[in-house]
This record gives C-alpha cells, sequence and structure tokens, in this order.
C-alpha cells in the first residue's frame, strides 16, 4: 500500500510543481539542510530543478552549525532538519509550524571497515563487548556541534565503558561522510559509529546495523517553509516531492527510512484527530472531501463525516470498521456523506456488532437521519437495497449486506449542546450551527486527555458555538471561502479567526479547504487568532496535547 500513495504522490507533486512554474517565473530557494541529508537533497535536488524549472540554492552543515547560521540572522525559504531543530526554529519564528511535513528517519548505528569482521551488537550485553573488544572506535568530533556524540557519550556512560573507550575513540574532523573517509583513509579504525546513511555512499564501509534495543537513536527528519519566504508554492512542491516515490527510494538507498504515507501516523499517540478528507465539494487532486477520525490508544474510535474519497483514505489511514464507536454525520451535503455507503457496503464481514450513528433532523428541504438513510439502504425502496441489513433487514444469503446501524437523531429545533453518545471512553455532545437553509450540526467529543471540537461547515454567526467550544484542546474549523469573501453557508476566514481566538482553544486546525489563494485566506484568519495553528491536508494526524 505504502509503495501505491508514492507512486499517486510522485504525479501530483511534479503536476503542482511544473503548475507553479507555468503561472509564475521560476523560483529560486535557499535551502538550508543537515548534512545528514546532503547525499539524499544532492541526489534529488537535481531532479526537482529538472522538472519544474525551479533553483534550490543548497547551504549543507550539521545542525549546530545551521542554528548558528540563523542567530547570526541568515534566513531560508526551505528548511530540512532533525524534527528537535525545526521545533526550535518554530519557537523562534524563524520556521513555519503549520507547514512541517516529516521526510525521513536516521538510525544511528554500526559500521565496519569492508573486509573485516562485523562485532556483535545484537544486544546491548554484546555491543558492550564488542566495543570492549574494538582496538579503537571513530565518531564524529562533539566540536562538530551535531546530536550524535552526545547520544554516544551517553550510551558508553549507561554501559559502565566511558573512561574505557575515552582510550579508544578516534574523533572524525570533518562533518558527514567526508570525515568518516577521511578517517578510514588516515588511520587504522574499523569499526564506526554514527547515522547509518553516513556510511551507505562509501564503498569502503559496510553497515552492521542499529545500536540495539534501547541504546538506539532514532531522529526524525522535518521539512518546512522559513518564516517569511515569498516563494511558497515552489518551496511546497519541493516538500511534496520529497514525499514521492522516487524520494522514497534515494532515501532508503542512502541508509535512512522514509516517512510512511500517512506521514503522521495516529496509533503511536494516546489520542489524536486524523483527517482523513481536507477538502470540499470541489474537484481537487490533492484533497478528498471531509471526514475525520479520533484515535484513542491506537484504535479509530470515531468517525466524523464520510465525504468522496474518505473510503478511500480510510484504508490508508488503516482505521478499522470494526473498532469505530461511533459515526457522526454533521449534515446531509454530499460532500460530507458521499462515501458512506461504500463504508458500509459488505461491513457485515468485518463487524458484527451493530454500529451506533448520530446525524441531525431534518426540514422541509433535506431528510432527517433516519429518512435519509431509509433512502439509501432499505431492503425494498433504498438506493441500495443490497444494504437493507444496515436498516434492519434479514439477511439474503448470497447477496452481501452491511452492518446494522443504530440511529440516533439530533433535534436541530434545539438551541442548547445535547449529549448525543456517552460510552467507550467517549461523551460526545452536539449544538446545532447554522449552514445556510441545510440543518447542521458540531459535534464535542470529550475524552480522558481533553476535547475535540468538529465544527462542520457554518458562517459562524451562532454565539453559541463561542461557549460550545470553549477551552477545547483541539478546534477543528472548515476554510471553505477565499479571503475577502462572504457566503450565508460558510464563515470568511477573519470570522474562523475570531471564533477560535474568543474560544480560547489549545489549537486551531483549518480543514474543507477550497481552490483558492489559501496563504491569503491563512493572512485573513490570522488577523483574529493568534493561537497554535494546523493547516489541514489529507492523512494529516494531530495528537491531542
Amino acid at each position: 500500500m505504502q509503495a501505491r500513495l508514492f507512486r499517486a504522490s510522485t504525479v501530483v507533486a511534479l503536476v503542482a510543481a511544473a503548475l507553479s512554474v507555468t503561472a509564475a517565473s521560476a523560483a529560486e530557494l535557499r535551502f538550508f539542510t543537515a548534512v545528514a541529508m546532503q547525499e539524499i537533497t544532492t541526489e534529488l535536488v537535481p531532479k526537482f530543478e529538472r522538472a519544474t524549472g525551479h533553483k534550490l540554492v543548497l547551504t549543507v552543515d550539521n545542525l549546530g552549525g545551521l542554528m548558528k547560521r540563523f542567530e547570526a540572522g541568515e534566513s531560508a525559504d526551505l528548511i530540512l532538519l532533525p524534527a528537535g531543530g525545526i521545533a526550535a526554529l518554530v519557537r523562534q519564528g524563524k520556521a513555519t509550524e503549520e507547514e512541517i511535513r516529516p521526510i525521513a528517519r536516521s538510525l544511528v548505528g554500526v559500521a565496519v571497515r569492508k573486509g573485516t569482521p562485523k562485532p556483535d551488537i545484537s544486544s546491548p550485553e554484546a555491543f558492550r563487548q564488542s566495543m570492549l573488544a574494538a582496538k579503537s572506535v571513530f565518531i564524529s568530533d562533539p566540536a562538530q556541534g551535531g546530536f550524535v556524540t552526545p547520544h554516544l557519550f551517553k550510551v558508553f556512560e549507561q554501559l559502565g565503558i566511558a573512561e574505557e573507550m575515552k582510550r579508544k575513540t578516534v574523533f572524525s574532523k570533518a562533518p558527514g561522510t567526508a570525515g568518516i573517509e577521511q578517517t578510514i583513509a588516515s588511520t587504522d579504525s574499523n569499526v564506526g559509529l554514527n547515522q547509518l546513511q553516513e556510511f551507505a555512499p562509501l564503498a569502503a564501509m559496510e553497515i552492521v546495523g542499529p545500536l540495539p534495543g534501547d541504546l538506539g537513536l532514532a531522529t526524525p527528519f522535518n521539512a518546512t517553509l522559513g518564516a517569511g519566504t515569498r516563494e511558497k508554492a515552489a518551496a511546497r512542491a519541493f516538500i511534496d516531492f520529497m514525499r514521492t516515490a522516487d524520494a522514497a527510494a534515494v532515501i532508503r538507498a542512502k541508509g535512512m527510512e522514509p516517512a510512511p504515507v500517512p506521514a503522521q501516523s495516529c496509533t503511536a499517540s494516546p489520542i489524536a484527530v486524523q483527517i482523513l478528507g481536507s477538502g470540499g465539494p470541489a474537484v481537487n487532486k490533492d484533497r478528498a472531501s471531509t471526514s475525520y477520525l479520533l484515535w484513542i490508544d491506537g484504535r479509530a474510535r470515531m468517525v466524523v463525516d464520510m465525504g468522496g474519497g474518505a473510503f478511500l483514505r480510510f484504508g490508508q489511514a488503516e482505521a478499522r470498521l470494526s473498532d469505530l464507536s461511533l459515526a457522526a454525520m454533521s449534515h446531509f451535503h454530499p460532500d460530507h456523506v458521499s462515501d458512506l455507503p461504500a463504508l458500509m457496503w459488505l461491513s457485515s464481514f468485518t463487524r458484527k456488532e451493530p454500529l451506533p450513528i448520530v446525524g441531525p433532523s431534518g426540514n422541509a428541504l433535506v431528510p432527517g437521519l433516519p429518512e435519509f438513510l431509509s433512502r439509501l439502504f432499505d431492503a425494498k425502496t433504498g438506493a441500495f437495497q443490497v444494504l437493507g441489513t444496515s436498516m434492519g433487514a434479514p439477511a439474503v444469503p448470497g447477496v452481501g449486506g452491511g452492518v446494522k446501524l443504530d440511529v440516533s437523531t439530533v433535534d436541530v429545533t434545539k438551541n442548547e449542546p445535547s449529549t448525543v453518545f456517552d460510552r467507550d471512553g467517549l461523551q460526545v455532545t452536539a449544538l446545532t450551527i447554522p449552514h445556510g437553509n441545510i440543518p447542521a450540526v458540531a459535534y464535542r467529543v470529550q475524552t480522558r486527555s481533553g476535547s475535540v471540537v468538529f465544527s462542520s461547515d457554518q458562517n459562524g454567526t451562532n454565539p453559541r458555538f463561542v461557549e460550545f467550544a470553549r477551552g477545547a484542546n483541539l478546534l477543528i474549523m472548515h476554510l471553505a471561502i477565499p479571503a475577502g469573501a462572504t457566503n450565508p453557508l460558510h464563515a470568511a476566514p477573519a470570522v474562523v479567526g475570531r471564533v477560535a481566538q474568543e474560544a480560547g482553544v489549545g489549537r486551531l486546525i483549518v480543514s474543507h479547504i477550497g481552490p483558492f489563494n489559501l496563504d491569503a485566506a491563512i493572512a485573513e484568519l490570522k488577523t483574529q487568532y493568534t493561537g497554535p495553528l494546523t493547516v489541514g491536508a489529507d492523512l494529516q494526524c494531530t495528537a491531542l496535547q
């Protein structure tokens, strides 16, 4: 699955990049990248430049050296560094938090001069004995300011061999692969410890493997835009390119692990929100229509909406229908519910217990949830009669079917929040929101660690919504219309910002993004909102903090 996703993203990234060049002159980007990524960027940057016409001017240094450049007042359009370095630059206002994307992961490990015996590093104790048996070991000079050597010093202390290693350690005087090459040419040391990608290009060295057990150090490398860059479209195109199949193959060949797609797995966070679809009703090659997952302890426990493309994303997220405690529909525009039949089809094979589903009541224009589902799935009159089992009809052998739905309705005529679900560690309340003449509801989910609010489509005129979202850890709001626009169905960017600011939320995530100038919309939003902001993307994951 991962390879297929990367291949698809290759086409998307290159097409997007090419379009950006036809729309404007080719950009020149100043690109700061860590030495650890040098072999990778040296191969990938020319490919990107040939495909797009953009020009990248590289500055390559170790983390300490690049941080000093920023401290001295230098700036970059593109930054590719260890995640900790990116986070520090965000805190300093020199990098853009909402544009951060994971690219790769490096592992610290052991390599030997080719033709010499490989040490046993199968366990921490085996590694310890191998280090004591080695005549000498070479590592990077700590004066270079990197993060690997301090980690190795801690490992030696942890293993109780710090004094012995001081007597046999040789320091590579130059950073990166060049330093390793100089060391093996000028010394008789056969064992090296460093990031594995530093050894990969050298024919004279053979990788043994990463440090064992809790001695290991895995370092994520993230990319983002520099604060103040004027070449955002070109910079984003390069970041997208670094997450394609072509880039993944190069990253692996150079000794690193490419970030997977979905690049931000939700399974590692106790509680997290994942965007399945960050788009709206307009065709968008990069964004499925609206849908979200709430993950708890590595399981997708709640799905909110199921717009076009969300069924595919549900599979790509590696979510399981059997894990869901609740499906919540905000309203019945097609870009919010059109993939619900796909999710239900043959679901009885993967889930046996009924699936609770909640949604709004209706009006003269739109049916309420029970009638909406009946029109879809009724065994005699529905559009998908083969899914009659979802409405309680008996199963027909050989016909397939869907899991039974346990239906609850939110009365949209009520102005106060109402509790619609309270079990499995989820307390869900709903509030009617203004979306033109379409009945619609927002959902607030209280978990053991905090709360998430899904605002759905609304024009932002209900003052009760601010109180409804008050103090939420995460607020997902829809950025559906461009800067300067007004619409009876959707909130303007400034209104989105004002609502989030007045509600005092921990983080605002904007999604349901339309085909307009996103930078201008974000700029308008930021005139009203000063808190943490994430611009949504498909399969993006945000942990509850």
